[in-house]
């Protein structure tokens, strides 16, 4: 058994966050609970650091062994041989591109990826987690294993249409995709999520092929990340759940 904690970021306001606590048995989600925020001891205006803190405090208090994040864990390495994006961008097409440090593409996507960056970082200097090194994922025996995500993709690889963008995302969709996933994947019955928890949920999937380590049931794409000198994170691999 293995408890899975898939966030879908954002970084203005914790009520734009998606929490989804996984607990996987057997290769299957047996357990799915969406949480708020305060659950998880968040107050007032997100700060990396201090999410950092809160998040991997209750993953340790509740045995959390895997936690997904969507957000960008590092900078474009400047050797990958692409012009503005890390390697896992180019090969998912990801909306926001991460060029070299400090900057992104479109220019109104940095506060965000710039946010999860220092999430990744805050969460790397602790000491208690590790990062996706290979295609191939293994949970270790100690700490807890972060995980990159990126839901537009997640439904991609499952052949589910993506959700269409909050604003303009109509309830229907939200149930209908919420629906396809329980069919699909034996999801116990739960109340419908939000469009930020139901983007938490799909990628948390991966997660939980992973713990069974049932290899079919997700792919990682990209390169490994790598520390450079400077102390940052370049390049990271992004992991989707698939079809078997």
């Amino acid at each position: 058994m293995a408890l899975i904690l898939s966030v879908d970021l954002a970084y203005r306001h914790y009520e734009y966050f998606g929490f989804c606590l996984l607990e996987e048995s057997a290769g299957k989600a047996i357990a799915v609970q969406y949480l708020h925020h305060q659950a998880i001891g968040l107050e007032g205006a997100p700060q990396a650091e201090t999410f950092a803190n809160r998040v991997l405090g209750f993953c340790l208090d509740t045995g959390v062994s895997i936690l997904m994040l969507d957000g960008s864990q590092g900078w474009k390495d400047p050797d990958n041989g692409l012009l503005n994006q890390r390697v896992c961008e180019k090969e998912l097409n990801t909306q926001a591109k991460t060029g070299i440090k400090e900057e992104v593409k479109p220019a109104n996507f940095k506060s965000f990826v710039s946010f999860a960056i220092s999430v990744f970082s805050a969460l790397n200097k602790t000491g208690h987690i590790s990062l996706v090194t290979e295609p191939r994922i293994v949970v270790p025996a100690r700490g807890i294993l972060l995980i990159e995500t990126y839901p537009h993709s997640a439904w991609k690889k499952l052949g589910i249409r993506p959700l269409a963008r909050k604003q303009k995302c109509p309830p229907e969709q939200i149930t209908q995709n919420a629906e396809e996933l329980k069919r699909r994947f034996g999801l116990p019955e739960t109340r419908t999520p939000t469009h930020d928890e139901l983007s938490a949920l799909v990628v948390g999937l991966a997660g939980v092929a992973i713990a069974a380590d049932n290899t079919s049931g997700y792919i990682a794409s990209g390169l490994p990340p790598k520390l450079v000198p400077e102390g940052y994170i370049v390049e990271g691999y992004i992991v989707n759940p698939r079809r078997k």
